[in-house]
């Protein structure tokens, strides 16, 4: 007798986890991003983790650019914490503070069509006993080497996840910038 999940099947019984595409959007102008266009109504709670996938460009005039994560609308610095770790083949550098930072992107003055890329986990976005998490690793290209983040923080806030905004701190993403936003649930055998 098959026994099928919600999405597949798992032949050993265990549950499964699952990547559902939430949002995608590549800017045909400069802009940003935000959840909401898609979710007015907010993202679905049933999920354990967010998975954040982009190609980033800012259009501020610089090599290089910070994106900044606003969760639910809460713009207040001192309700996050970033950590970073940050190099490029040299001694790493790091540092913390209380900040909405996501991560590095290139900037508008960076070489012709080079686009960072980033891929981040928040996590316990559904749980109302833990505060919100994340993991990012990033690289963008500045003055003729590649420049690597890997930057870890906290929304220190225990209300669900309903949307996530993303953007240069004064600025815009440049055009074809993209983001891809999954939700990642586990779906259990159907008995």
């Amino acid at each position: 007798m098959n026994k099928g999940l919600h999405a597949g099947f798992s032949p050993s019984g265990l549950p499964q986890q699952v990547n559902e595409l939430l949002y995608s959007k590549t800017l045909v102008a400069n802009g940003t991003f935000d959840t909401a266009e898609v979710w007015g109504q907010g993202l679905p709670l049933i999920y354990d983790s967010f998975v954040i996938e982009g190609s980033l460009r800012s259009a501020i005039a610089g090599t290089a650019d910070n994106s900044i994560i606003t969760l639910n609308g809460d713009t207040t610095d001192a309700n996050y914490t970033a950590q970073t770790v940050n190099g490029n083949g040299g001694s790493p550098t790091a540092g913390s503070a209380d900040t909405r930072y996501y991560s590095i992107c290139d900037g508008n003055t960076a070489t012709a069509d080079m686009y960072s890329v980033s891929k981040g986990i928040l996590y316990n976005v559904s749980n109302t006993d833990l505060f919100t998490t994340y993991i990012v690793e990033a690289s963008a290209y500045q003055t003729g080497t590649t420049f690597s983040q890997l930057n870890t923080g906290r929304w220190k806030n225990k209300t669900p996840v309903v949307r996530i905004q993303l953007a240069p701190p004064s600025n815009l993403f440049v055009a074809r910038s993209r983001l891809d936003i999954y939700g990642q649930r586990l779906v259990y055998p159907l008995a």
